[in-house]
């Protein structure tokens, strides 16, 4: 999944990418790597937004908040 995501956001034209995946431990995992990632965790180009419903709302209505325009 990593290298999907990667691969979209060096080659793809700009917009959010959505990943749908089965639980809590398999969002933190890829949460992990992305931040790991020397391209994709850079925090000045990517705004990464983990989404689940054991979450605080606080937290989930994040999402609907626009990133600034040099991020993806």
């Amino acid at each position: 999944m990593e290298s999907t995501i990667e691969y979209i956001c060096r080659y793809e034209a700009e917009g959010a990418i959505l990943v749908f995946l089965t639980g809590w431990d398999e969002i933190s995992k890829l949460l992990d790597k992305i931040k790991g990632n020397n391209f994709l965790g850079s925090p000045n180009r990517f705004l990464v937004l983990p989404l689940h419903g054991s979450m605080p709302t606080v937290n989930q209505r994040e999402i609907f908040d626009r990133p600034p325009a040099s991020m993806r």
